[in-house]
């Protein structure tokens, strides 16, 4: 046993040395900066912000918790930490949600960081990280008792997993269980199974081990219902079939409109915090995080395709099918864009850095850097 024991230390130990050390080493002090001001902001905000930010969710998630059940309608991971945290810390547990969020969104910049260096070069990765240290839709994401915070960080461990030199088995491993706990987040990060499938040489085994994650909801859920139930109730994938039905004013060009309709939420720069009239640090809020939106969409779109090579295309495949199928199968929310505003910030960061794509075969992140 205790044989065992040593080894699976030096395999931790030599992960640690040999491959997360070495990503981060060479800007540590940078980097250190970087993460102070993240948690710095987050926290001050934390603190002392009192608007509602819901981003789109239809569920108040902080009044479910307090007094609502979990029904095969709800993911329950979410429930569960809200509830956890009205558990320890009562009055304060909307701040200390807050707090833990600001501190996961703070690791989610070191993974920008990460996968900015492994698509492209370390000027970049430090301008990326910086940008979504104080990207203003990241910090309006932590200010949310919603799951949004948490989404940011599994879809960038999501591509930084792919982006690892770890094996086959273990990324299929990791992968399904990162997609296994996001759809216990929120149930429309399901979309993300079709592109982790595509992207991963172990199939099989991405999907036998997400189906052990994901068994005992489906079970509960199953009784609950009565019936056998896909994970949740068929409604809580939010899906819309009405736009393949044609309707007299567009006939069959009704669903071609729909989809459109549903695209151009992706360009649009409406932001609400809440559907109510709010406070002046609400509107200001608003306004800030769609102006912030806009113009970090831009510069993402140009930068993905200008610098969008091949070798990124298992990184990306899941958040690309996720965005495909939500145009195709969902009524399009504003909620839907928070897993692919990561992708914005490193994507745009390569424009401001005027970085250049991998030549000769030779990946990006192995070019020599310009100095920083």
């Amino acid at each position: 046993m205790a044989k065992v024991s040593e080894t699976k230390n030096h395999i931790f130990l030599d992960l640690w040395r040999d491959r997360i050390v070495p990503s981060f080493s060479k800007d540590w002090d940078l980097l250190a900066v970087i993460i102070l001001l993240s948690l710095s902001l987050r926290l001050y905000f934390a603190f002392s912000f009192d608007s509602e930010i819901f981003f789109g969710f239809k569920n108040d998630f902080f009044e479910i918790a307090k007094n609502g059940t979990i029904g095969p309608e709800r993911a329950p991971l979410y429930l569960l930490f809200l509830r956890m945290m009205l558990l320890l810390f009562r009055d304060g547990a909307m701040a200390a949600g807050f707090a833990i969020q600001g501190i996961i969104n703070s690791i989610s910049v070191l993974l920008i960081y990460f996968i900015a260096s492994r698509i492209f070069n370390r000027k970049t990765a430090l301008v990326a990280a910086s940008l979504g240290a104080i990207y203003p839709n990241f910090i309006l994401a932590n200010l949310s008792l919603t799951p949004g915070s948490f989404e940011i960080f599994i879809v960038l461990a999501l591509i930084t997993a792919a982006l690892s030199e770890t094996g086959d088995m273990a990324r299929s491993a990791i992968s399904s269980a990162l997609v296994g706990i996001a759809m216990m987040l929120d149930p429309i990060m399901a979309f993300l199974i079709p592109g982790t499938i595509l992207a991963m040489k172990k199939r099989l085994a991405f999907f036998l081990i997400l189906i052990g994650i994901l068994f005992p909801l489906t079970i509960r859920n199953s009784i609950v219902e009565k019936r056998v139930v896909p994970v949740y109730r068929a409604e809580a994938y939010e899906l819309d079939f009405s736009k393949f039905k044609p309707t007299r004013l567009k006939g069959r060009w009704n669903t071609v409109a729909q989809i459109y309709n549903n695209a151009s939420y992706i360009t649009s720069k409406e932001w609400a915090l809440s559907d109510d009239e709010g406070t002046d640090q609400n509107t200001n809020s608003t306004y800030t995080a769609a102006y912030a939106y806009t113009v970090l969409m831009v510069l993402g779109i140009i930068g993905l395709a200008r610098y969008y090579r091949k070798e990124e295309r298992n990184a990306l495949l899941p958040v690309a099918f996720y965005t495909v199928l939500m145009l195709i199968l969902t009524s399009f929310s504003k909620r839907y864009r928070i897993p692919f505003e990561p992708l914005f910030v490193i994507y745009a960061s390569a424009i401001l850095c005027r970085c250049r794509s991998g030549v000769s075969g030779i990946p990006a992140a192995d070019q020599p850097d310009p100095a920083v």
